[in-house]
């Protein structure tokens, strides 16, 4: 019973901070994040398949285009198609709709917000949360490990970054996160397969999940890894490999099928791919609050060869994770020896 109170306040809670307006509210020619997302609403719902990442007579890039992985745009068309259902055809009329803000369109847009937390966020950290309490060396009671477990979910689900930006700046970041920790207690119970499979659906929401990617990578490697059986991880490894391959393909899958002759696939994961990494917007676009936005003043890198200025982000990007990574390897190679030695 504790549960359906904790999860009816985190709705409440979730409603409290979706009543007051959002990022770019009533403010044209742009508006903001929550237009964006209509925006690719519209496109979706709208436009042939193969249009939605092509810049077109109806599919202006520069004016919010979609630049989402491919499972972002195919939830972007579900939730402009149910809009479509329930009456709400305006959110997603085709050029009329840029901008629209009625209190219908709003109470839709933010709750739909709220179901994703509801549908993946939510059962992810309980789950989490469950095994974080599990592991601990402690003799409570059944009512009392419930009673905690219930306020750590709680305290999780309440992440201020994520409450502010997905219900109060308007975004669906808990799509993608709900995904990685799933990934996570999947690895933990070992499904490494299933694992594998919401990891790659996590990137084909966000690509920003590629930051998560390495300590995934050498995970599954070193889980699938066996000294004694090189054959066998030869195998765990290549089934994963196959399972990351086939899920991208899949999710890649409606763009070629939509393709008429195999230069037109091409051309559509060209623009799928160009879109996923807008390397040509820059490495930061208005006040984004980054690394990058914060030294513009000194070493002023939008004034850097877009080339350039890659190669410097992933060598950055390489030396900032990396110790971190050699220690996992180092602690988890120690932690198997010392298991292995005790059998």
């Amino acid at each position: 019973m504790i549960y359906i109170e904790i999860i009816l306040i985190l709705i409440l809670i979730r409603l409290l901070v979706s009543s007051f307006p959002y990022s770019g509210y009533n403010n044209p020619p742009m508006f903001g994040d929550f237009e964006a997302q209509r925006q690719c609403m519209e496109i979706t719902n709208n436009l042939p398949l193969n249009e939605w990442y092509k810049n077109t007579k109806n599919n202006d890039l520069l004016y919010w285009g979609l630049d989402y992985p491919p499972l972002s745009a195919f939830f972007s068309y579900t939730a402009g198609y149910i809009a479509i259902l329930i009456g709400e055809e305006k959110l997603v009329e085709l050029h009329e709709s840029r901008g629209y803000e009625s209190f219908s369109s709003k109470l839709y847009m933010r709750l739909s917000v709220i179901i994703v937390d509801i549908v993946l966020l939510f059962p992810s950290l309980f789950l989490l949360s469950k095994i974080i309490i599990q592991k601990q060396q402690y003799n409570y009671e059944s009512k009392t490990r419930n009673n905690i477990h219930g306020i750590l979910f709680f305290i999780l689900c309440l992440q201020p970054g994520l409450l502010l930006i997905d219900h109060g700046h308007f975004q669906y970041n808990n799509l993608s996160l709900g995904l990685v920790l799933f990934s996570l207690y999947f690895s933990y119970i070992d499904k490494d397969y299933i694992a594998s499979a919401c990891f790659v659906c996590s990137l084909m929401v966000k690509i920003m999940n590629l930051y998560y990617s390495p300590i995934f990578f050498f995970y599954f490697i070193y889980k699938k890894y066996q000294p004694d059986n090189k054959i066998q991880s030869i195998v765990g490894v290549l089934v994963h490999g196959v399972i990351t391959i086939s899920v991208f393909l899949l999710c890649l899958l409606p763009f070629m099928i939509y393709s008429q002759s195999v230069d037109e696939v091409f051309e559509n994961m060209y623009h799928v791919i160009h879109r996923m990494f807008p390397i040509g917007r820059g490495i930061y676009e208005d006040k984004v609050a980054n690394f990058w936005c914060s030294v513009e003043p000194i070493l002023k890198p939008k004034n850097i060869n877009k080339r350039v200025l890659l190669g410097i982000c992933s060598g950055l990007t390489l030396c900032a994770f990396s110790p971190a990574l050699y220690f996992w390897i180092k602690k988890a190679l120690l932690k198997r020896k010392i298991r292995n030695d005790s059998n």
